[in-house]
This record gives structure tokens, sequence and C-alpha cells, in this order.
């Protein structure tokens, strides 16, 4: 028998630093086997987005986030709702520095 209080361990709660802006930019998801997914990325910051698809991500999926005239860059999923889904950009040092001092430049 189950203690039903028992809970797993939780990892804490990361909180963003840099508020989200609504925007409605159509893109699409490039996944490692090569297969494209049509999205809409809802809101975006400097350090991730929120995407809306009918395709089904998992937490820990990670895929290379293509908007036209904004850029390419890998995006792990951190979270997952109906046809939601959270992501955190994946920047090197240098683009990271860019971005802070408001000179962020991604690849087209």
């Amino acid at each position: 028998m189950m203690n039903k209080s028992f809970r797993p361990e939780r990892q804490p709660r990361r909180f963003r630093q840099a508020p989200r802006n609504p925007v409605n930019l159509s893109g699409f998801a490039v996944h490692p086997w090569g297969e494209f997914d049509d999205l809409t990325v809802v809101n975006m910051s400097y350090e991730g987005c929120e995407i809306r698809s009918p395709v089904k991500f998992i937490p820990g999926d990670t895929f290379e986030l293509r908007v036209a005239r904004r850029g390419i860059i890998s995006a792990p999923v951190r979270w997952t709702g109906l046809q939601r889904a959270g992501c955190q950009f994946v920047l090197d040092a240098d683009e990271a520095a860019a971005c802070v001092s408001g000179n962020c430049k991604t690849s087209s």
C-alpha cells in the first residue's frame, strides 16, 4: 500500500528574469530527426517563448525554432499544456552577452 503523504521531491521552480511580450509569429519546429511542424509563437522574451501547436511536445524535447525574418534558435521544451508549450532559448556566451546589451543577433 502506498503512503498517501509521500510526495516525490520537486525541483525548485525557476522564475523568469525577463518579461515576455505578446507576439503572433508563424514559424515551425525542426525536430532532430528532420520532421517539420507548424507552430505560432504567442509570447517571447530574451530567454524563451510560448508556442501554440496541435503537435504534442514533451518537456525535455529540443527542436530548432525557425521564424521568418527572426532567425533560428535551439529551443528545449520546459513545460507543456493543451496545444501549447514553453521553450527556453539556448544561446552561447557571446550571444547571451549581446542580448543583455540589447544587440541580439540571430542567424537567418
